[in-house]
């Protein structure tokens, strides 16, 4: 006797496998900005601004510090974009940004921001600061080819491992480890900080770097296959103390549709 639903679902997977296998995630533009002075909000025009293609999801990365002698984290207070077309800019883990300061070297910020862009745009970022920084970097780039529409709220990996956050006092290596993900098809991120002799380990990509030597740094890594344990970073040592974050966006937001979630029996009366 034919088996209707085995069919069906043979063929609902096979429509999903393709229509992944044939989407690649990309970077669609990448920028970079810094200050050139202490304060409490910057703003990224020019050469620092970025732009996209509808559909596309733009990453903001933010890396600020402050002098031992300020007392305080400049932790992030908002970021928003000049583009007037509403964007709601999200954090990806702490609303401030990650945070690390050992007792004597600089307090340092690192966050990441990300908006889904539903039309065409190009637009100036502007970032401010609950308290001073000495000094901050930004790097914002959009990243293109995601497949579905749950990315558009949820872009990230589901995996428990992310983000994968790293400390890394003053004269150690730039790296973080524990990158897994849980999609087939994603794209691994990498956050940091020190963009002076930069060069990634395990293929990955640079996107953009902040101009000064301490600044914000990001590259990538496309997969097409589940990944576990990775590993990030420069293969040179870093100035000050900083922050490296491993991330992954997935192509459909990492969870197969509601609709053949039910095909397949999840959450069904009876499981058939």
């Amino acid at each position: 006797m034919i088996n209707i639903k085995s069919i069906v679902i043979a063929a609902l997977l096979s429509i999903l496998a393709v229509s992944q296998a044939n989407a690649v995630l990309s970077v669609e533009d990448g920028a970079s900005c810094s200050t050139g002075s202490a304060g409490t909000g910057f703003s990224c025009s020019g050469g620092g601004g970025v732009s996209g293609t509808a559909g596309d999801i733009v990453i903001s990365e933010i890396a600020c510090n402050a002098s031992n002698s300020r007392g305080a984290f400049p932790t992030i207070s908002g970021v928003s974009d000049s583009s007037g077309l509403g964007h709601v800019w999200v954090a990806r883990g702490p609303t401030g940004g990650h945070t690390y300061h050992n007792g004597t070297n600089v307090y340092v910020v690192h966050a990441i921001y990300w908006t889904y862009a539903s039309t065409t745009f190009a637009t100036t970022l502007s970032v401010t600061t609950n308290n001073t920084y000495d000094a901050c970097s930004e790097v914002s780039y959009a990243v293109k080819g995601f497949t579905g529409t749950l990315y558009q709220t949820s872009p990230w990996d589901s995996n428990g491992s992310l983000p994968s956050v790293a400390n890394i006092p003053n004269g150690s290596a730039r790296t973080v480890t524990g990158i897994s993900t849980t999609s087939v098809n994603a794209m691994l991120t990498a956050f940091g900080q020190g963009s002076n002799g930069c060069t990634w380990i395990n293929s990955y990509t640079q996107i953009a770097a902040g101009p000064n030597g301490n600044g914000a740094i990001a590259a990538d890594l496309v997969v097409s296959s589940t990944q576990s344990n990775v590993s990030a970073g420069c293969n040179t040592t870093v100035g000050q103390d900083a922050i490296m974050i491993g991330d992954a966006l997935a192509q459909g937001g990492g969870s197969a549709p509601p609709s053949l979630l039910l095909i397949l029996g999840v959450g069904g009366p009876d499981g058939n």
